[in-house]
């Protein structure tokens, strides 16, 4: 299946009578990556068959060729949870920019000057990995709908809105996040604040006291996300340069509280992982 000298003669497949046959050549396309039968894939997105759709989206997204306009379009029409959930992982696999804001259009209702998540369970939890994911780069209202998530009651989705701010950064998303980091109930989210805290721009003095209270906390996937941040932010680990400023001012803080444990574990150097290398 893998010989894409055969994509042409499975390719004619599309256009049968027999659903079966329909999906079956999708899913060999999509395995052989003939990307350039993408377009005929997605005509199957209009298919009143929920399974042919399905197949349809489970063979896009093994292809970069993708066409985003067809994902976009099923997305905002898609009435199937279980085609939804798929389309939500597409676009967190494909990460298509203007999915961005058909998805905060869908998926998210405005009360006031805020915007809540209309969604529950795994629709809502897929919702925010999808929206995470093509956060980048996106506007007022994908910032605002991120902001939403980070304010859910299912930890889940605060986890992945803080990822999400991470990707998208500016003062008001850095805010946040500090507040996640020293505040949230679940330590998992506290230290995905960290991390995605650490991932913002430069960090001023509120941020530097954020990481340096949660290197005391007693969760440690929390005081290791905080001593992890404050070794990249000096640039003390990791293949980052160091930051004499920021490293003096830590230094300083940490003598200053007598937190000599704190300052020795920040200051022992490591070998970069190999995602730091990467």
């Amino acid at each position: 299946l893998k010989a894409k000298r055969h994509a042409d003669t499975v390719a004619q497949f599309l256009k049968s009578d027999d659903e079966r046959l329909r999906v079956a050549a999708a899913w060999a396309l999509s395995h052989m990556g003939a990307d350039r039968f993408a377009p005929r894939i997605a005509e199957l997105l209009k298919s009143e068959s929920e399974q042919e759709r399905l197949a349809a989206v489970k063979s896009l997204m093994r292809l970069e060729s993708a066409p985003s306009e067809a994902l976009c379009k099923a997305l905002t029409k898609e009435k199937s949870e279980t085609v939804l959930r798929a389309l939500l992982e597409a676009v967190a696999v494909l990460k298509p920019s203007e999915a961005a804001d058909v998805i905060v259009k869908r998926f998210f209702v405005r009360s006031g000057d805020r915007l809540i998540l209309g969604e529950k369970g795994e629709v809502g939890r897929a919702v925010a990995r999808a929206l995470a994911a093509v956060a980048s780069g996106g506007g007022k209202p994908v910032l605002l709908a991120l902001l939403a998530l980070t304010e859910n009651a299912d930890a889940a989705i605060r986890y992945t809105g803080c990822e999400g701010l991470g990707a998208v950064g500016g003062d008001l998303a850095k805010s946040r996040l500090a507040e996640i980091a020293d505040k949230d109930k679940e330590p998992g989210v506290r230290a995905a604040a960290i991390r995605a805290l650490v991932r913002t721009a430069q960090l001023g003095e509120k941020e530097m006291d954020v990481l340096l209270a949660a290197l005391a906390a007693k969760e440690k996937e929390v005081s290791e996300a905080a001593l992890d941040g404050l070794r990249r932010v000096t640039g003390v680990a990791g293949n980052h340069k160091i930051d004499m400023q920021q490293l003096a001012a830590v230094v300083a803080r940490l003598l200053k509280q007598k937190r000599y444990d704190a300052l020795i574990r920040c200051l022992l150097y490591t070998s970069p992982s190999p995602r730091d290398r990467g």
